[in-house]
């Protein structure tokens, strides 16, 4: 199987490491290329380095046409139809971890954007942006023209995903993908995170420091600014507790790097889940590195937690509480949980649907 993949986030960037975890997937592969806008190999060498998969060539094959003429074109439109995309018509699958995700530029699946791209000019010589519609776009365009399976896992439910294009073809041999089923959005569960755990030599009998271990964001939108109280008055249950904030609206931040707050939630019993910025959506990134680390994940009652359980098969009820358990019972709840999660089930559906 000859793949080619491509992401839109910053590989070596303070925020990439959770997606990054998603693609050692993709390690199995008969060759493997990246789609690159960079004219360096340094992406691809901190992917490998950090995954421990290998690479075969880095490419960057659509910057050139970008800066010297899509940037002059009238629309996004004339870039989709002008785009030589022949380079790519020998590869088995085409990836994307990560799809197109700028809320700024209104490049999400609730924006005004959303249906409408590429039948537009927004960002076209904005080149942060640019360079990484282009490269989406000729993926794009390859599936279509040379029927080439796409398979494309949304790290944010809030991308938009490449059914989101308004273009006269359709995409046929097309999955989109999440960490659970989500009909409402089209995506199909991808075990990629149980992937990687799975294959990772993990310590075990880890001492438990900590009683409890939790970090949040507050921005300006959504409603998170009504769960700080909550958050305030849960953690008064716990003797030992590490709590930490970036608010977006008050200026605290003591915000820690992933790895370091892993490490954290690894010494400790147990943590919290609060409701996404997307109410249809449940944060089970964070609840599965949660149960790996054999800390307890509480639930909020504003969770939405319907999908999760009927993909997996699970009941999460008796998480959705305040309460603290006893430590037997806290173990109990731990093993079940693992058994129906830490478990890799579901890969790329083949034949694609």
């Amino acid at each position: 199987m000859n793949r080619l993949f491509y992401t839109c986030r910053n590989v070596t960037g303070m925020f990439s490491k959770g997606l990054l975890c998603n693609m050692k997937i993709l390690e199995n592969s008969t060759s493997l290329d990246f789609l690159t806008p960079r004219k360096t190999d340094k992406s691809k060498e901190y992917i490998e380095e950090y995954l421990g998969i290998k690479i075969d060539r880095s490419l960057n094959l659509f910057g050139d046409f970008y800066l010297n003429t899509a940037m002059n074109m009238a629309n996004w439109k004339e870039v989709y139809d002008a785009l030589d995309v022949s380079e790519l018509k020998h590869y088995d699958a085409l990836h994307i971890f990560g799809g197109l995700h700028f809320p700024q530029s209104k490049l999400t699946r609730f924006s005004s954007r959303a249906l409408t791209f590429p039948n537009d000019r927004g960002q076209m010589k904005f080149k942060q942006t640019g360079k990484n519609i282009i490269n989406v776009m000729a993926i794009h365009k390859a599936h279509v023209i040379y029927d080439i399976p796409l398979h494309e896992f949304s790290y944010d439910s809030d991308e938009m995903c490449s059914s989101l294009f308004n273009v006269k073809q359709n995409l046929k041999k097309y999955n989109l993908y999440h960490l659970y089923d989500m009909p409402q959005y089209g995506m199909k569960r991808l075990d990629s995170l149980q992937y990687y755990l799975i294959s990772r030599s993990k310590i075990d009998d880890q001492s438990k420091d900590y009683d409890f271990t939790f970090g949040y964001t507050v921005f300006p939108y959504g409603n998170r600014e009504h769960y700080v109280s909550y958050v305030d008055d849960l953690v008064k249950k716990f003797d030992t507790i590490n709590l930490y904030v970036k608010n977006n609206v008050t200026g605290e931040d003591n915000s820690i790097d992933r790895d370091v707050y892993l490490n954290k939630i690894a010494q400790s019993r147990y943590t919290l889940i609060i409701p996404s910025y997307d109410n249809n959506c449940f944060s089970l990134y964070r609840f599965i590195e949660s149960i790996y680390n054999d800390c307890l994940p509480l639930i909020h009652k504003d969770c939405h937690i319907a999908d999760v359980e009927k993909s997996y098969d699970v009941d999460l009820s008796e998480l959705v509480s305040n309460d603290v358990f006893d430590e037997d019972k806290r173990l109990e709840l731990l093993s079940y949980l693992k058994s129906k999660f830490l478990v890799f089930e579901r890969s790329f559906v083949w034949p694609i649907q």
